[in-house]
C-alpha cells in the first residue's frame, strides 16, 4: 500500500482527483434580498450564463433548495437564501 511504499498522502491524493468543496456565507444579507436574486436568476437560463466557472459548460440546473448550478467537470455553483445555513 501506500504506507508501505512510503508515498505521500498529497501524491496519493493527486493520483484520485479527489474533489474539493468550498463553501461560505455572507453575513447580514437580507433573507428578501436573496429571495428577489434567486427569483431573478430562475427566470431565464439565460441570467445564470454569467454565473458561469470558468470554460466548463453548463450542464444542469436544480432550484429544488435555492439555486445548484452543475457545470462540465463537475463543478457546483449552489446558491441558498435561507436563514439555517450551519455557522
Amino acid at each position: 500500500m501506500a504506507a508501505d511504499a512510503k508515498i505521500p498522502l498529497s501524491a496519493v491524493v493527486a493520483q484520485h482527483r479527489v474533489p474539493v468543496a468550498q463553501s461560505g456565507r455572507i453575513e447580514s444579507y437580507p433573507v428578501d434580498t436573496s429571495c428577489a436574486m434567486l427569483a431573478h436568476l430562475k427566470a431565464s437560463e439565460g441570467a445564470v450564463s454569467h454565473l458561469s466557472m470558468g470554460p466548463d459548460a453548463m450542464m444542469a440546473i436544480n432550484d429544488v433548495d435555492g439555486l445548484r448550478l452543475t457545470f462540465d467537470g463537475w463543478r457546483v455553483l449552489h446558491i441558498r437564501p435561507s436563514g439555517n445555513a450551519r455557522k
